[in-house]
C-alpha cells in the first residue's frame, strides 16, 4: 500500500520527510526524501508544496525563522532579512511584517523591536537606530519619544545623554554651586 513500508512483523508509514508513492518499500524512507521548498508528513504518498511563511529542507517544514521572512511557497531557505524599521516573528511573510514602535527601533533581520536605550531618545516609528541623544538638562529613561522627556531637577545636573542611572541623574552639583532644575553641568 502506498506511503507504507512492510517489516518482518508490520506494516508502516513512511518516515517524516519521506513519501512513498507506490507500495513494496521495506524501509522507513519508502520512495525517496520529499525535494527541497516540499514536506513529508508520516505516511505521505506524494510531497506537500511548502507553504507561504515556512521553508522546507530535508523534506520537513519549519516556520520561517524570526528575524526573516518567506513570502511564496515551495521554499528551501528564507526569502530574506526583515528591513530595517521592523520585525518579523517566526512564521513571517514580509519583510516589514511589524514596523517598530516609537520608543524603539530595529536593525535588519531583527526577530523583535530593541528598546530605545536610557540616554537617547526614539521619536517615531520605524527607526533603524535612535533619533539621537537626550538633550542638555534632561534626562531620558529606556523607550523615551523625545529629547526632553524629564527635566533635570534642582541640585542635579544632566548632560547631554542623561539616563537617569547615577545618583539618580549625571550627578549632584558641586559644592558652593546651585544647579536650578534642567542644569547641564556641575557648577550650574
Amino acid at each position: 500500500m502506498a506511503g507504507l513500508y512492510a517489516t518482518a512483523s508490520a506494516c508502516l508509514p513512511c518516515a517524516a520527510g519521506y513519501f512513498g508513492n507506490t507500495s513494496g518499500y521495506t524501509t522507513a524512507t519508502c520512495s525517496r526524501q520529499s525535494p527541497p521548498g516540499y514536506f513529508s508528513n508520516a505516511g505521505a504518498t506524494a510531497p506537500t508544496v511548502c507553504t507561504v511563511g515556512a521553508f522546507c529542507v530535508a523534506g520537513l517544514s519549519a516556520a520561517c525563522t524570526a528575524g526573516r521572512y518567506c513570502a511564496s511557497t515551495a521554499l528551501s531557505a528564507p526569502s530574506g532579512l526583515c528591513t530595517a524599521g521592523y520585525y518579523c516573528h517566526a512564521g513571517s511573510t514580509h519583510a516589514t511584517q511589524f514596523v517598530t514602535e516609537a520608543g524603539s527601533y530595529s536593525v535588519a533581520g531583527s526577530g523583535a523591536e530593541i528598546a530605545c536605550p536610557a540616554g537617547s531618545f526614539c521619536a517615531t516609528t520605524g527607526l533603524s537606530a535612535v533619533s539621537g541623544l537626550c538633550a542638555n538638562g534632561y534626562a531620558c529613561p529606556a523607550r523615551s519619544t523625545n529629547s526632553t522627556p524629564i527635566l533635570c531637577p534642582a541640585a542635579y545636573f544632566c548632560a547631554s545623554g542623561a539616563a537617569m542611572a547615577f545618583s539618580p541623574y549625571t550627578g549632584q552639583c558641586t559644592a558652593g554651586f546651585w544647579c536650578a532644575g534642567g542644569a547641564s553641568s556641575a557648577t550650574g
